[in-house]
C-alpha cells in the first residue's frame, strides 16, 4: 500500500502598503510588528496542486465516516498551504485561541481588512511561539463585571466627626474600558496565559447601611435605636487588573433609597472606596 504525504511549503509575502481595518472594534488585540515575534504571521492564502497517482490508497472522512479507496485514475488535488506574511504596521485581531493541543501556535481571527488587495487576509491566521517562549499582545476591550466595595474611607464631616473607615456591604456591577497586556507562553506540552493591565469605568449598585444614634447625629431627629437601611452607590473608578481580578479605587457617593438612610450623616457625601471586581469570563482560566 502506498501512502501520500503533502509537504507544506512556506511562502513569504511582505505588506509595505498601509493596512485598512475597522478601528472601532469594542474588543481588539493589537498585533505590533515591532514587538518580538509579531512581525511574521501565517495565513492559508496560497495553494498548490499535487498529483495523486492511479492505484494509490487514500483516506477520506465523509459524513463523519472514515473511508479508504483505491484511485482508479490519476487525479489532481488542490491544497491550501501556510504562507508567512510579514507586516510592517500594526493591525487588529478580535479573537485569540491558544490551546494545549498546539501551544506553539497562537491562532488569530483578524478584524476585517477593507482594501481589496488585502481581502485574502480575511481568514484565520496564526503566530508561531517557540518552545519555552511567549508572545505578549495588547488587548483593549469593554466589559461588565461584578463589583464589591467592602472598604470605604470617609473624609471628616466636621471637627467632631473625623475621617473614618467603614465596612458597609456594597454590591453591584461596573462597566469599564480595559487596557491589558496578555502573555501567551508555549510550555511545549501546555499553553499558559497571564495578563495585567489598567481599567477605567463606573460602578453602581446597592449599599447596606447600619444606622444608629451616632451616625445619624447630624439629623434634626437622630435615631434612638439601631436599624438597617438601603442606599444606591454611584462610583467612577480606576484600577489595576490581573488574572481576572480587578482592584479598583472609587470616588463614590451613597444615595438614600429607604427613608431612614436620609438621616445618615454620610448620605450623598463623597468617599474613597477600595473595590474588588471579578471578571466571570476569565477568573481561574489563567495558568
Amino acid at each position: 500500500m502506498k501512502h501520500l504525504f503533502f509537504i507544506m511549503t512556506m511562502l513569504i509575502v511582505t505588506f509595505n502598503t498601509s493596512l485598512s481595518q475597522q478601528t472601532k472594534a469594542r474588543d481588539k488585540y493589537i498585533i505590533n510588528p515591532l514587538k518580538p515575534g509579531q512581525g511574521k504571521v501565517y495565513f492559508k492564502i496560497k495553494s498548490k496542486i499535487d498529483t495523486l497517482k492511479k492505484g494509490w490508497v487514500i483516506t477520506e472522512i465523509i459524513a463523519g465516516n472514515t473511508i479508504q479507496r483505491v484511485l482508479a485514475n490519476d487525479s489532481l488535488v488542490t491544497t491550501m498551504i501556510d504562507s508567512a506574511v510579514v507586516f510592517k504596521r500594526k493591525w487588529v485581531a478580535t479573537e485569540i485561541v491558544h490551546s494545549d493541543s498546539d501551544p506553539s501556535k497562537l491562532v488569530l481571527n483578524p478584524w476585517t481588512f477593507r482594501n481589496s488587495e488585502q481581502n485574502n487576509l480575511n481568514t484565520k491566521a496564526y503566530i508561531k511561539i517557540p518552545a519555552n517562549s511567549y508572545i505578549r499582545l495588547k488587548h483593549n476591550y469593554f466589559q461588565f463585571s461584578a463589583v464589591a466595595i467592602p472598604i470605604a474611607l470617609r473624609p471628616a464631616l466636621n471637627d467632631s466627626i473625623k475621617s473614618k473607615i467603614t465596612t458597609n456591604v456594597n454590591l453591584g456591577i461596573s462597566f469599564s474600558y480595559n487596557m491589558t497586556w496578555e502573555k501567551f507562553r508555549n510550555r511545549r506540552i501546555k499553553a499558559s496565559k497571564s495578563s495585567h493591565g489598567f481599567s477605567f469605568g463606573i460602578g453602581s449598585g446597592f449599599s447596606s447601611v447600619s444606622l444608629d444614634k451616632n451616625n445619624t447625629s447630624l439629623d434634626d431627629e437622630p435615631l434612638e435605636d439601631s436599624e438597617d437601611g438601603l442606599a444606591l452607590f454611584f462610583a467612577p473608578g480606576i484600577g489595576f487588573n490581573t488574572r481576572g481580578i480587578h482592584l479598583v479605587v472609587f470616588w463614590a457617593h451613597d444615595f438614600a433609597i429607604t427613608g431612614n438612610v436620609k438621616k445618615w450623616n454620610y448620605n450623598a457625601e463623597m468617599y474613597w472606596g477600595l473595590g474588588l471586581g471579578i471578571n466571570l469570563n476569565t477568573l481561574g482560566k489563567f495558568n
